[in-house]
């Protein structure tokens, strides 16, 4: 039998021990190596595939692995979220491939048992951790084993006993039967005590479950009792329902990227979450339409305030979102200072980037227009895979995702802490006290295809009405931003206009529009002339049209900031200024709310 290793951690290096006397191991794969999931000779040569990895990764792995109609064995939990769970058990079955949870227990001879009125389940280990990652780590697989014991597995009663930031003892009445749990990640030494029997067994009980998964005889175990699909659907019902009854939960409204990562770190961090999303889909607005750069602070001059954020919060996005960024493209990024019009001199713009600690490389001659041209190092993403790198945050770490539902005041009662993230339309949440201007920009960008020699080019003409070119994703476009022509209408006021909502409606945030009737390509193409040679030859592929909001009354020093405030006892609001701040200020939200709900 052929096989594939995907994980070679502790638990991985374990397994490949195992599986090396037993099969075939064509590969082995560790949790920094994924996009070789993508390699199709490499996934077309294996029969099953072993997935080792962290928890928050196995249901994108697995996802991965049965869409190309491999079977899988996913180390527990396959995820903690059971909807989750019943799509992957129809995929796999959709592709007639097997899905095979880890439940090596059930291999064993060692008898537990049920005391007569109730059960005491103890682990204690070192090396810390979050109380909640306990149920996942620990608890679930103790479900696993209690299942069959149980007289009756409905839970009529969950009591939570003790609860800080590493440890958790909570009570579960499964209809008569009692069972108490205690988990401590921060202790002195491992134990595990279940009902007073050692789990401990000299049987290699691991060897004994791989053979029967890869001889496919595991379908022996389809009695009422050890079929794996039930328990494993079993263990994480009870797990998600004690996420939802133990820890405290909070509502994260709107999920742009800001809201998304605000919802799944807080949920790694031992909270309860729900993110809600009245549209379809996950970053359907202003995080889809923009020029998809990370930003490193170049930009801002004027602002050093919004450079210095920009450029601090750039290694916290790229440690958690850096498999989004183009880098099979060898882009070049340059920042240009007009010769007219610009609010900046050359020479106040290379004494900016040295205050700010900026690294540039002066380009000689410069770009016609322009008396400064710096050559620096700087990233664009791609926000397809940005958002795919979301969901499966979202879901590795049990974020319920409510999409298509708008989030009312009735709803929001319901939670421990609400965190806005709307963007445009945060005012909707705030008592009138609270509520502040914004400046609301209709804006769009253009997707066109340019010269050759524009390929794989960005360049941004500072500090004025200019314009700038990015690469668009990793396609052979480039998209277009101008201070002045990619804005259709502004305006300063608390909420949206609904009226020019309603007249852009049927462009507004829908992707590439071919062919717009609204578009200002025409003055792009007139203005950009002057810095880019053959502009007006360009092909107008289509143009994305999104609300922008930006803080009013800064055209002195066009600032960006990302903003965290805490409204309320229960209310926290996000007004999101660079993509790139989103996990520092998802981070400063975590620590705050940890601090008062967990202690320090």
């Amino acid at each position: 039998m052929k096989v594939g290793l995907i994980g070679y951690g502790k638990w991985g290096k374990t397994l490949l021990k195992k599986l090396t006397k037993r099969a075939k191991v064509r590969f082995v794969i560790t949790s920094s190596g994924l996009d070789l999931l993508n390699d199709k000779a490499i996934m077309n040569d294996v029969e099953w595939v072993f997935i080792a990895t962290p928890d928050h990764t196995h249901e994108y792995i697995v996802r991965k692995c049965l869409s190309k109609g491999v079977n899988v064995f996913c180390e527990k939990p396959l995820t903690i979220l059971s909807s989750v769970m019943e799509e992957l058990y129809q995929l796999a079955d959709y592709n007639d491939v097997h899905l095979y949870v880890d439940d090596v227990y059930n291999y064993s001879s060692s008898v537990f048992k049920l005391g007569s009125s109730s059960t005491s389940i103890k682990r204690t280990k070192s090396g810390g951790g979050t109380a909640k990652s306990l149920l996942s780590r620990l608890a679930y697989h103790d479900i696993y084993k209690l299942y069959p014991l149980l007289t009756d597995p409905t839970i009529t009663d969950i009591l939570l006993v003790q609860l800080n930031k590493t440890s958790i003892t909570f009570k579960i009445l499964f209809g008569y039967q009692t069972v108490n749990f205690h988990y401590d990640c921060d202790a002195q030494e491992r134990k595990h005590v279940w009902n007073n029997v050692s789990v401990e067994t000299d049987e290699d009980i691991l060897t004994s479950m791989i053979i029967k998964v890869l001889s496919n005889s595991q379908d022996i175990v389809q009695d009422t009792v050890l079929n794996n699909i039930k328990i494993s659907l079993f263990a994480t019902e009870v797990i998600e329902q004690l996420h939802r009854e133990l820890f405290p939960s909070v509502a994260v409204v709107g999920a742009g990227i800001f809201g998304c990562t605000a919802a799944w770190k807080l949920a790694s961090a031992g909270f309860s979450v729900v993110l809600y999303e009245k549209n379809s889909d996950i970053m359907g607005e202003a995080s889809r339409t923009n020029q998809y750069r990370l930003h490193r602070g170049f930009h801002y001059p004027r602002s050093p305030e919004t450079a210095l954020a920009s450029k601090s919060a750039e290694s916290a996005f790229i440690k958690t979102y850096g498999e989004s960024l183009l880098k099979d493209q060898k882009i070049t990024h340059e920042y240009c200072i007009a010769s007219e019009n610009s609010m900046v001199t050359a020479d106040q713009y290379l004494k900016f980037c040295e205050e700010v600690g900026l690294d540039y490389e002066v380009v000689t001659p410069p770009r016609d227009g322009c008396d400064l041209v710096v050559r620096v190092k700087e990233n664009l993403f791609n926000d397809t895979r940005l958002k795919e790198i979301c969901y499966q945050y979202l879901r590795g770490y049990g974020v319920q995702l409510k999409l298509s539902q708008k989030a009312t005041s009735d709803i929001l009662t319901e939670y421990d802490h609400v965190v806005v993230a709307t963007y445009s339309t945060i005012n909707d949440f705030l008592p009138r006290d609270n509520q502040r201007d914004y400046q609301f920009e209709l804006c769009e960008k253009p997707i066109v295809k340019m010269a050759e020699k524009y390929k794989n080019k960005s360049v941004v003409i500072m500090d004025g009405p200019f314009m700038c070119i990015d690469p668009y994703g990793d396609t052979d476009y480039h998209v277009l931003g101008n201070v002045e022509h990619a804005i259709h209408d502004r305006y300063v006021s608390k909420l949206p206009k609904k009226d020019l909502l309603k007249k852009y409606k049927d462009i507004l945030n829908k992707g590439i529009i071919i062919d717009p009737k609204q578009t200002n390509i025409s003055e792009f193409k007139r203005t950009g002339e002057k810095f880019f040679p053959r502009m007006s030859d360009l092909e107008h592929i289509g143009s994305m049209f999104t609300h922008r909001v930006v803080l009013p009354n800064r055209e002195h020093d066009d600032a960006r900031p990302t903003e965290l405030e805490r409204v309320s006892r229960n209310l926290s609001v996000i007004f999101s200024g660079k993509i790139g701040t989103c996990v520092d200020v998802a981070d400063k939200l975590v620590k705050e709310l940890s601090e008062e709900h967990y202690g320090t």
